[in-house]
């Protein structure tokens, strides 16, 4: 089965994210701030990103006119782009990284969600649309096991 996933880190990442993704792309720069293919792959090692065989070509075509990425570049590798359909891999990945802002490894607040959906411009009823199967998983603390979701989902 394939699930229309309308989750968008790119152009609306926020700055404390871009943060983030700063640390973590500086842990592989080299003295000119930019990775090479070898540093992508070990930066998607350190965050536990599994990118699936079209992912795999789509980030090789990046570094096929040139050896380097600048930050920017990096940045834009973590934009899914709304309405395309993704496996349950892809679903697993995105809400990895997400996760990573937790320190409860794959466990996920419905508001980050929620709020991530609106950023995206969905309606409220779209939103709740999307978020009431995660409000079914969710516990006390407002978190939800992202991995319990894909699983049950697909």
């Amino acid at each position: 089965r394939e699930y229309k996933v309308i989750m968008s880190m790119g152009s609306k990442i926020q700055e404390g994210h871009k943060k983030y993704f700063r640390e973590i792309f500086n842990l592989q720069a080299n003295a000119d701030r930019k990775i090479d293919y070898k540093g992508l792959l070990e930066i998607f090692n350190m965050v536990d990103f599994h990118p699936n065989e079209k992912q795999h070509e789509e980030f090789k075509a990046l570094f096929e006119n040139k050896e380097f990425i600048d930050f920017n570049e990096f940045l834009k590798i973590f934009t899914l782009k709304s309405n395309d359909y993704y496996t349950k891999t892809d679903v697993m990945n995105a809400f990895r990284l997400l996760s990573k802002e937790y320190e409860k490894s794959g466990w996920i607040k419905v508001d980050r969600v929620r709020e991530i959906l609106k950023e995206m411009g969905l309606k409220e009823i779209e939103i709740v649309h999307l978020t009431t199967q995660l409000q079914n998983l969710e516990k006390e603390d407002g978190m939800f096991s992202f991995e319990d979701f894909v699983n049950d989902s697909f």
